[in-house]
């Protein structure tokens, strides 16, 4: 038994290990398999842990190596860093981290939800493995200058502030940023990147920043999935490969009074599902302009999908753009153009084959649609 006010000397050049030790310290007790690295940090050297029994663990942790875990009840006040781009550490804790955790190149995995207290976050870069859990962030505005690259199975990360976002943030596997009504503020070095064959769903966010394709899919099996969500563009934005889903709402609008356009211009088909919304806000121009001879890419999946045109200009190149099913909304002067120099490369409305996508045009009171180039042609049954 070590009082706690007893003063440990250690000679230059000697370790002192720790194996299957409980300490009980004033604010916690926990247990460490490691070695004391300075007066304040413990070090965590290669399949080592620290398991915290209770209160709060006020050390600093340096993590060195792969197999290394903090695991237990408590909170950590104390910083961790990992130590390079070999380090590896697991947090299986129930616990509140009120101080950074620094990766330099380094991997964190989740073994359990974690969160994070105020404004702290990761610093530096690496990797963060969320599995199937959840990062939870603070309340404190989050300025964010390093890159993660997001690993998941269904892993999640929870804003509770807004974030300003200066590095790059990518998502690989299934992912999701639950928002929480926030804003995403993209810098203008910031972007949000779809790994490979990856999903990245977004709920309730504001992504504000967007401009040339800062937030994309790396490849067409990329998927963004977006509920009850909006973009706002700062600059001309465009969509060049993978796909949406818009399962709720996705508004795109513009701070600014220029005219600003969205331009689609992936190959893939993009849906808007049974209770989507695709809202085109004052001043978006939303282009249609596939790399390919497609004219339904944007898919409306049943009869309540909806794309509404809001004081907005529905836009196609001479591809020409097919809409089945669904509603289109016009709400105060909206317009349509083409590059169509024939019938066939116009905006087209329904199919000619069944009632069932037939194309439902809405035009609200003290509106109207006015056609400023190309055609419009109403392949609508009923």
């Amino acid at each position: 038994m070590v009082e706690p006010t007893s003063t440990l000397l250690v000679d230059p050049g000697t370790l002192v290990d720790y194996n299957n030790c409980t300490m009980n310290m004033p604010s916690s007790k926990f247990s460490i398999t490691g070695a004391r690295f300075n007066t304040y940090t413990s070090l965590l050297d290669g399949d080592d842990e620290i398991f915290i029994s209770d209160g709060v663990l006020p050390l600093y942790t340096l993590v060195k190596n792969s197999g290394n875990a903090i695991k237990g009840n408590g909170d950590i006040s104390g910083a961790v860093t990992l130590y390079d781009n070999n380090a590896q550490l697991t947090f299986n804790l129930t616990g509140q981290l009120s101080n950074y955790v620094t990766l330099n190149g380094g991997k964190v995995f989740l073994n359990r939800d974690l969160e994070f207290a105020h404004d702290k976050t990761f610093l530096s870069s690496g990797t963060v493995n969320l599995s199937s859990y959840n990062i939870k962030f603070g309340i404190n505005n989050l300025n964010w200058t390093n890159s993660i690259y997001w690993d998941g199975d269904s892993g999640s990360i929870e804003l509770n502030s807004d974030v300003t976002l200066a590095g790059t943030w990518t998502f690989s596997g299934n992912c999701k940023i639950k928002g929480n009504n926030n804003i995403l503020q993209l810098d203008s070095s910031a972007c949000i990147i779809v790994e490979r064959g990856s999903t990245l769903s977004i709920e309730n966010l504001n992504i504000y920043g967007l401009k040339n394709s800062n937030f994309r899919c790396l490849d067409d099996a990329g998927t963004i999935s977006l509920e009850n969500s909006r973009y706002i563009l700062l600059d001309n934005y465009t969509f060049d490969t993978g796909k949406l889903i818009i399962n709720n709402l996705l508004q795109i609008n513009k701070p600014s009074d220029e005219p600003l356009t969205f331009a689609y211009k992936t190959k893939q088909q993009s849906i808007i599902n049974p209770c989507g919304i695709l809202y085109i806000n004052e001043g978006i121009i939303f282009s249609y302009e596939p790399t390919c001879n497609t004219r339904d890419l944007i898919k409306l999946g049943a009869s309540g999908s909806k794309i509404v045109l809001d004081k907005a200009t529905l836009h196609s190149t001479s591809t020409g753009m097919q809409m089945t099913k669904g509603v289109l909304e016009v709400n105060g002067a909206c317009y349509v153009a083409s590059d169509a120099t024939c019938i066939a490369e116009g905006v087209i409305c329904g199919d000619g084959i069944s009632t069932e996508n037939d194309l439902k045009i809405k035009i609200l009171a003290s509106s109207n649609l006015e056609i400023t180039s190309g055609c419009m042609i109403m392949k609508n049954l009923n």
